[in-house]
């Protein structure tokens, strides 16, 4: 989490987004220091913190050890670690996997190893990135091997997932479980996508996968620029990444549609909308550093007569190892979740979507074109468990803008450009 992640973000979110955290702190037990070093050193990643250290930079920290433990083993740490004709191999070489084109296998975001342990939450971090990719949206993708390496993932599951959906949920800030730093909406339906990716068994690779879209101006970067990467060699991608021109894009409605879904509102106690000035005025008369000391104190939090209630996607990956197969589990599993339908894209560059999917997606330009495609959707009961109760699933929904994307390599089903009307 940047200093330049908080710049992106208004002054009074930042302000609410402060009070949280000293709230969410304060109800933590996290908040005695004794107890959080404890339970950080502790935990199984602090172990392999310590292990990394001690393997890749033979960096000895007598205060990771008890004293008795650091005096006996510190002498062994003196003289730099050998590892004979190992030593001189690159770790990554050791796990290398050669990759011949953008449509490998490989489906996770290339991390680097924490050199230092974090202090804020993983899940205050998201909060950051969700507000500052919302509301003051990358342009381009920087120099920063994290977020070059989101961009690259997002390229690649763009280029490999047959069906993706996008879902969404609301929050409200201050709430319990907000405060608990837990997600347990999205926990609990990510474990039951698990336990239906599970019973598929062992001999389907990477049937379901549902994951937080965190970084929406990176991944909308990636939607935007997606041509350039087309069926393209993997080992070219930082070539091509180098060579990009960010102003060389056209709109795309898929991106439109997720930037254009609500991301907060301001409500008063009584879950009334409140005004951004209202807001504003309340901060400014009460201090904001007075507000935040005395949100130390349990009590404070409940007296506050504001709060957010915000929004935040998820994507779920349906993968081409089941794509002919029986939906009717996954699909009851979304639709008796918490979560809001937004979106779903199908590449067309799958066989099975390909020879299912109405002829008239040739009529792109004109989405009226897709009224046949909506009636079939709507109308096919059958009880054939294939690709088209997916089709009669989306025919349901309020997905009912149909568009291309700009290389034509796949469809949007999104919801109405203008809802009141």
């Amino acid at each position: 989490m940047s200093s330049q992640s908080w710049k992106r973000i208004p002054r009074t979110l930042q302000y609410m987004l402060r009070l949280y955290e000293t709230a969410s702190n304060s109800l933590s037990v996290y908040s005695n220091q004794d107890v959080r070093t404890f339970l950080q050193r502790n935990s199984q990643e602090y172990k392999f913190f310590q292990r990394y250290k001690l393997i890749r930079s033979n960096e000895f920290d007598n205060s990771a050890f008890p004293p008795i433990m650091a005096e006996s083993i510190k002498p062994y740490f003196d003289d730099k670690l050998k590892f004979n004709s190992i030593d001189d191999i690159p770790t990554k070489e050791l796990f290398n996997i050669p990759k011949n084109d953008m449509l490998d296998s490989d489906d996770s975001i290339h991390t680097m190893y924490s050199r230092t342990v974090t202090q804020s939450s993983d899940y205050f971090a998201s909060l950051i990135s969700l507000f500052s990719s919302t509301l003051s949206p990358r342009t381009e993708v920087p120099n920063i091997t994290s977020l070059q390496n989101s961009f690259k993932w997002y390229t690649k599951l763009l280029n490999n997932t047959p069906i993706i959906f996008f879902l969404s949920q609301k929050h409200r800030l201050f709430s319990n479980t907000s405060l608990s730093k837990i997600d347990k909406a999205y926990l609990d339906l990510e474990y039951e996508i698990t336990e239906i990716a599970n019973d598929l068994g062992k001999n389907v690779d990477r049937s379901y996968h549902f994951t937080k879209l965190g970084l929406i101006d990176i991944f909308n970067l990636a939607v935007k620029h997606q041509d350039k990467f087309y069926k393209q060699n993997i080992n070219d991608f930082d070539e091509i990444l180098s060579t990009i021109n960010w102003q060389d894009c056209e709109d795309d409605g898929l991106c439109e549609s997720l930037m254009s879904h609500k991301l907060y509102e301001i409500i008063d106690s009584k879950f009334k909308p409140v005004s951004q000035e209202t807001l504003d005025y309340y901060l400014n008369q009460n201090k904001f550093e007075r507000l935040k000391r005395a949100f130390i104190n349990k009590r404070a939090i409940s007296a506050l007569p504001y709060d957010l209630i915000y929004s935040t996607t998820y994507m779920l990956c349906i993968e081409d190892s089941v794509i002919d197969g029986d939906y009717s589990r996954i699909l009851q599993t979304i639709k008796s979740s918490d979560f809001e339908i937004i979106g779903a894209r199908l590449s067309l560059d799958n066989r099975v979507i390909l020879e299912n999917i109405p002829r008239t997606i040739e009529a792109a330009e004109n989405t009226t074109g897709y009224d046949t495609l909506l009636q079939k959707a709507k109308t096919d009961r059958t009880k054939e468990p294939s690709i088209k109760s997916l089709f009669s699933f989306i025919g349901q929904t309020n997905l009912v803008t149909v568009e291309l994307n700009n290389n034509e390599s796949s469809v949007y089903f999104l919801p109405p450009k203008n809802p009141s009307s």
